[in-house]
């Protein structure tokens, strides 16, 4: 009798510490009856049970030792000698260091995220569970663990009974469920220093292979897992904390990680005061420039060296990338401008913004271009007009001028020629293929290859009907659309930086 008491003294101290730590707490998908006849050979893996001091264990384990002799007085006293009884002498599954009363913190310590109530953490892993049953369930759950636990422990005794892989004892009853379990999973055994009693667990064969011993993860006990995991990491993103996950469990979906992060109360909150600095900051920040944002167009006049019926060549350059497009014109009217440019429209699309030397210019220019386009069937056919240059845009035109006319001497005097009207398509080849010193690559392979670009010009902007209808220069979409497209001198200083 004396010894039945110990026992159950003994068993009455475990249970109450079980409690007081947390392991008794119910979670969402709760288990079925028939695990509980495993529940004395399996290892719980829940991460609620993970973060109790070393110095707390050892008391733990001592006053567990006490209550066999001591009686029901001294099991009584297993949570208090384990440091987790609060102020009030309740169990409170935590250090008595912790003021948190019936809070749970969820941040690490000294690290962000507010205290949450048990009813918070409980409505929380209920929204957890709910979201994650439409995304997919995992077939791993506390029973089917139970039961390969058993299917393994039974083929290690059949083992033992008979050498070999599983042998030929028609009384061990070894099926195919015990096969796959087998090639799947490997069976972890602990013994419990305290009472001696072996544990057993589940890991992944191929990890234990290579020497990596991870706990595969039930699934009523993700929550747990990825929630300790989350906020002790200060509550960092979905890579980090999964990569955290996966050192130590296997089996956990790195959906669910992402889940959680949708979720978390702290992340929610984080989010939503990030979103509105962005919202501030991106409205005083320079726009992101863009291929065919902007073009430069300009007329180089060659009136003292005309190519039969050529006067003019026009050349018309995409400001981001340089690239650069030359025509020789038989005048410099309205009309031969405008055809110049419909022809680049037609190969390259349509750009947003016209800049010329002769911002006067600019108006007739686009005018008899929107006549044309309509005239040969194209809608949507707007281009703004644009200020007049920034005065390091004006110098920088001025050199490109003159290097078209270097590269045209230079072509004449190895063809002996002096047609640069035909020559000028060979010079716009070599412009565009040339590597830049300033971006370490040609305008070409910029604007064909790498560089994001504006295929709609003005329509790609996303404006309203009557914000599209309205504007009609640079300074008209400045105002109705502040900070939409880059200006000119910031792509021009960020080239020269590059």
């Amino acid at each position: 009798a004396a010894a039945a008491a110990a026992a159950a003294a003994a068993a009455a101290a475990a249970a109450a510490a079980a409690a007081s730590l947390g392991l008794g707490r119910r979670m969402a998908p709760q288990p079925r009856p028939e695990e509980s006849t495993m529940a004395a050979t399996t290892r719980p893996t829940s991460p609620s049970a993970l973060p109790v001091p070393v110095g707390q264990a050892a008391a733990f384990s001592a006053a567990a030792a006490a209550a066999v002799t001591g009686g029901a007085a001294a099991a009584a006293a297993v949570p208090a000698a384990a440091g987790l009884v609060g102020p009030a002498g309740a169990a409170t599954g935590h250090p008595p260091a912790s003021s948190a009363g019936s809070l749970v913190a969820m941040g690490s310590p000294g690290g962000p995220g507010p205290a949450l109530s048990e009813a918070q953490v409980e409505k929380l892993r209920a929204t957890f569970y709910e979201k994650l049953e439409k995304v997919g369930r995992s077939q791993l759950n506390r029973e089917r663990k139970a039961t390969v636990i058993r299917q393994l422990r039974e083929i290690q005794a059949r083992q033992a009974r008979q050498p070999g892989k599983f042998g030929t004892d028609p009384n061990a009853k070894i099926t195919y469920h015990h096969r796959n379990a087998y090639r799947v999973y490997c069976l972890v055994v602990d013994t419990d220093p305290a009472s001696g009693q072996e544990q057993f667990d589940l890991a992944l064969r191929k990890d234990v292979e290579r020497g990596v011993r991870r706990p595969v993860a039930a699934f009523e006990d993700w929550f747990d897992i990825i929630r300790s995991e989350h906020d002790s990491s200060g509550h960092k993103g979905v890579a980090k904390v999964f990569y955290g996950i996966s050192r130590k469990h296997a089996r956990l979906a790195r959906e669910a990680v992402a889940l959680y992060g949708s979720i978390c109360p702290y992340c929610i909150e984080h989010r939503e005061r990030k979103r509105t600095k962005d919202v501030v900051y991106t409205v005083s920040k320079a726009a992101r420039a863009y291929c065919n944002e902007r073009w430069q167009l300009d007329l180089i006049d060659m009136r003292a060296r005309p190519d039969g019926s050529c006067r003019f060549l026009c050349r018309i350059q995409d400001h981001y990338s340089r690239y650069t497009r030359l025509r020789a014109l038989e005048s410099d009217d309205a009309g031969a401008v405008a055809a110049a440019v419909f022809e680049a429209v037609t190969d390259f699309a349509l750009p947003t913004i016209l800049q010329m030397g002769e911002p006067s210019r600019v108006a007739q220019v686009l005018s008899a271009f929107e006549g044309l386009a309509k005239e040969q069937g194209f809608d949507g056919s707007k281009i703004l007009r644009g200020r007049a240059r920034h005065p390091r845009v004006a110098e920088q035109a001025a050199r490109a001028n003159e290097h078209v006319l270097q590269l045209l001497a230079a072509w004449e005097a190895k063809t002996n020629s002096n047609r640069w009207a035909l020559g000028s398509r060979v010079v716009q080849l070599v412009m565009n293929t040339s590597v830049q010193p300033s971006t370490n690559t040609s305008p070409m392979e910029i604007y064909c290859n790498c560089a994001p670009s504006r295929r709609n010009g003005l329509y790609g902007l996303g404006l309203s009907a009557d914000v599209l209808h309205s504007v009609v220069t640079e300074d008209d979409l400045e105002r109705s659309a502040p900070g939409l497209v880059a200006a000119e001198e910031d792509v021009t200083a960020t080239a020269a930086a590059a």
